[in-house]
C-alpha cells in the first residue's frame, strides 16, 4: 500500500483527533449543476460527540478551535438526499488531539438546500470553454494524407488482380 494511501487509511480508521461538524446551506441549482465551492470554514467548529451541548471530549465547551487550513474546496453532488442534506467529511480538517502523533479529526460537513448561500461559501467559477480553430495547415496535410492512401489501396487492388 502506498503512504497516502496509508495515511488516510489511518486518518479514516485509526486513532484521530475530536471531530466537529459544521452546517452551510446552498441554492438548489448549485446541486443541479455539480458546483464546485469554496468554502471559509470557522475558526471556531462544533463538537461533533455532542453536537455544542458539552461533553467530556470538548471539556464541556461544545466546541473547538481549529487550526485555520485555508478555504476548504469540493465539487457539490448533483443529487439531494430526501431529506434535503449531504453530509461530507474531511479527514484532516477536524480538531488537534492532545498527543502530536494522532491525526487531526474529521469535518463533518452538512450541505442543505436553501434560499441563499450560508456566510463564506461561495462557488468558483466554472472554467471557460475555449473555442479552438483548426489548424489549415493540419486539415491540408490530413486531406493530402487521406487521398494517398486511397490511392494506394486502388493501385494494390488493381496491381492484385481484384479491379
Amino acid at each position: 500500500m502506498s503512504e497516502p494511501l496509508a495515511r488516510l487509511e489511518l486518518e479514516l480508521d485509526g486513532p484521530r483527533g475530536p471531530d466537529v461538524v459544521h452546517e452551510i446551506s446552498v441554492p438548489g441549482v448549485w446541486f443541479e449543476r455539480g458546483a464546485r465551492l469554496s468554502v471559509e470554514v470557522p475558526r471556531r467548529l462544533v463538537c461533533a460527540a455532542c453536537e455544542g451541548g458539552g461533553c467530556d471530549r470538548c471539556s464541556r465547551s461544545g466546541a473547538f478551535e481549529v487550526p485555520s487550513a485555508g478555504p476548504l474546496e469540493f465539487s457539490l453532488p448533483r443529487s439531494v438526499e430526501p431529506s434535503g442534506i449531504v453530509r461530507v467529511r474531511f479527514p484532516g480538517w477536524g480538531a488537534v488531539s492532545e498527543d502530536p502523533d494522532v491525526a487531526r479529526g474529521q469535518l463533518v460537513l452538512s450541505v442543505r438546500v436553501g434560499e441563499q448561500p450560508s456566510r463564506g461559501v461561495s462557488m468558483q467559477p466554472e472554467a471557460p470553454v475555449k473555442a479552438t480553430r483548426a489548424d489549415p495547415k493540419l486539415a491540408l496535410r490530413i486531406l493530402v494524407m487521406v487521398v494517398s492512401v486511397s490511392l494506394l489501396f486502388v493501385f494494390l487492388l488493381w496491381f492484385s488482380g481484384w479491379l
